[in-house]
């Protein structure tokens, strides 16, 4: 008996509008104290118009598009959540925000390119050529750093999951394991009951990661951490430490919709905050499927020359008949310091919208403003921009416009 199903997958980074849009509804939260969950019932869901929208996105939507992988015996690699989506990266590390890369695939693909450009170049020509970021790189920063105390507790409370049922799985799947050593180092992959304090999951290319699990309750019929997370949960942890960064999340959702996340701690030199309110409701009925998700994100970000906190109110609406349209919209404000000025920006407001999963409507996604100043002065613009392949967002400042994030039509 398992009590995951053998294809577990925690998913991989993806692009700053990455997420899938999951249809909500609350299952039974099943305790975990050496329970023995029932076996899975529960086939893979399609992955069919699961398309990956969200810039502030909404967290009923795993940032990943999830895939299903097929590692040793029963395990995914996590790998691709270390590399990929795993530890957050700094702020504006560049080009795909890296953690907001958003985006597995892109997220940390993303990433890796914003670590290639951000420290690469950026400390290349800043300690080479003696030449420090300019405004228009510290404005995209300042914009995309919001993503990051979201995503880091996210990205988190995925990986948590993945070390969880690896643990459990390896160890026979006779009873939840939230303590220990899991290896996929070894062929088969190993459990080791110590340390009996905290769970610890190894994985080449030198992959160590721990975490203190404080409570993991939840739907173990469940095997994708994206399914597993929009059914009732209570998931707390602690002390997560993975590529140099230590910090705690937990996520609470409730079978009615009603759910809670937040998390702290250390990304390197920075420090972040966050937490979240959501409520969530989905009917089905007369061969139409409909959710709406109303969020309120608050955080902050701080390190040396930076101290931001941001608010954002998300509300994401989909529905299902013979095509599957979604729209989503975002109400973000943003002040504090970075780069030696004072930034603000009152009034953001970015609007999406797609059919089965193609950006649509230019003139709804046209809506999308913000006025981002510095030093109380205007400085940058958000704004929207629409070709035959793709419709934009974008942050024009006086050097030009910066990409956010770019959806296919």
């Amino acid at each position: 008996m398992r009590a995951f199903d053998d294809d577990v997958n925690g998913g991989e980074a993806t692009a700053v509008n990455g997420g899938e849009a999951t249809a909500v509804n609350g299952g039974e939260a099943t305790a975990v104290n050496g329970a023995r969950p029932p076996p899975s019932t529960v086939a893979r869901p399609p992955t069919t118009c699961r398309r990956g929208l969200l810039w502030f996105r909404v967290w009923w939507h795993d940032v990943s598009m999830l895939r299903p992988s097929t590692l040793v015996t029963l395990c995914l690699s996590l790998s691709a959540l270390v590399g990929a989506c795993g530890a957050p990266p700094s702020v504006g590390e560049g080009e795909g925000e890296g953690r907001e890369g958003e985006g597995e695939g892109e997220g940390r693909e993303g990433e890796g390119e914003g670590e290639g450009e951000g420290e690469g170049e950026g400390e290349g020509e800043g300690e080479g050529e003696g030449e420090a970021p300019d405004d228009d790189d510290t404005a995209v920063e300042v914009v995309r750093s919001v993503l990051v105390p979201g995503r880091t507790v996210d990205d988190g409370l995925r990986t948590l999951f993945v070390m969880v049922a690896n643990a459990t799985n390896v160890s026979g799947g006779e009873r939840l394991i939230t303590t220990g050593t899991v290896s996929l180092r070894t062929t088969p992959p190993s459990y080791s009951a110590t340390p009996g304090t905290e769970l610890v999951y190894l994985e080449n290319p030198a992959i160590e990661i721990r975490a203190v699990v404080n409570t993991f309750e939840g739907d173990f019929n469940q095997t994708l951490a994206t399914d597993f997370y929009v059914r009732a949960h209570d998931v707390a942890f602690s002390r997560m430490r993975v590529a140099g960064d230590t910090f705690d999340g937990e996520s609470h959702l409730a079978a009615n919709g009603q759910g809670t996340r937040a998390g702290s701690g250390s990304l390197g030199a920075r420090t972040f905050s966050f937490t979240s309110t959501q409520q969530a409701t989905f009917d089905v009925g007369n061969g139409i499927a409909e959710t709406e998700q109303i969020e309120l994100r608050t955080g902050t970000l701080t390190g040396p020359g930076l101290a931001l906190s941001f608010q954002d109110a998300s509300r994401y609406h989909a529905v299902l008949v013979d095509n599957f349209s979604e729209d989503l919209q975002n109400g973000t404000v943003i002040t504090g310091t970075a780069g030696g000025a004072s930034w603000s920006m009152a009034d953001g407001l970015i609007k999406r919208t797609f059919s089965n999963g193609s950006a649509v409507e230019p003139d709804f996604w046209a809506g999308t403003s913000g006025s981002l100043l510095r030093n109380g002065t205007a400085f940058g613009a958000l704004g929207a921009t629409a070709s035959a392949a793709a419709i934009t967002i974008v942050l024009q400042t006086p050097g030009g416009p910066t990409e956010l994030e770019s959806h296919a039509r």
